[in-house]
């Protein structure tokens, strides 16, 4: 799986929604998206004892419309291949007394999570700690993201160029004065 990507490294999230995207999906961020392969509990048990978690990216065929007036995850989170099959049954309120409101009208398989995190089912609630491994990874990773663009920008531009040219400049006078 090396050749794989994280779950975390393909996810398009809209900004505000990133702790209702890791609620909802934290046994997964460290997943490996593994493209069209199917998956085999066979083969997964012989790594077991790593504990491993993979998504293949084979579309899921859904014919799930939301109810009246309410957002899907579906709409704020992208990773590049139908997310449906994890997420397609899980709605997003604005805050938590939306929430509240329409917790009671929910159906088994549906969910509703707030833009802060609260996570819910027709009779459970999960709210993630501050201190959970899960906790702002999405934020992490697209700081991450911005950081590795800007290197490329320098790298990859006139800057490091001129950096180049200067510093050779001044190891050629440091060399020369030492002469």
């Amino acid at each position: 799986f090396s050749d794989s990507k994280r779950l975390t490294e393909v996810l398009r999230v809209d900004a505000g929604y990133e702790k209702a995207v890791e609620v909802v999906l934290s046994p997964l961020l460290s997943a490996y998206c593994v493209g069209n392969q199917n998956l085999s509990a066979i083969s997964l048990g012989q790594i077991a004892s790593q504990g491993i978690a993979l998504i293949n990216q084979i579309p899921v065929s859904t014919h799930l419309s939301a109810p009246d007036g309410w957002r899907a995850l579906t709409d704020v989170v992208s990773a590049g291949f139908d997310m449906s099959a994890l997420i397609g049954q899980v709605y997003v309120c604005k805050d938590r007394a939306e929430l509240e409101t329409k917790q009671a009208s929910l159906l088994a398989e549906q969910r509703l999570v707030s833009k802060d995190g609260l996570y819910c089912g027709r009779n459970w609630m999960i709210q993630l700690g501050e201190e959970d491994e899960h906790s702002g990874l999405l934020q992490r990773e697209q700081e991450i993201k911005q950081i590795k663009q800007q290197l490329d920008e320098i790298f990859s531009g006139h800057e490091y160029e001129e950096i180049r040219t200067s510093y050779s400049r001044i190891h050629e006078a440091v060399k020369d004065s030492r002469l």
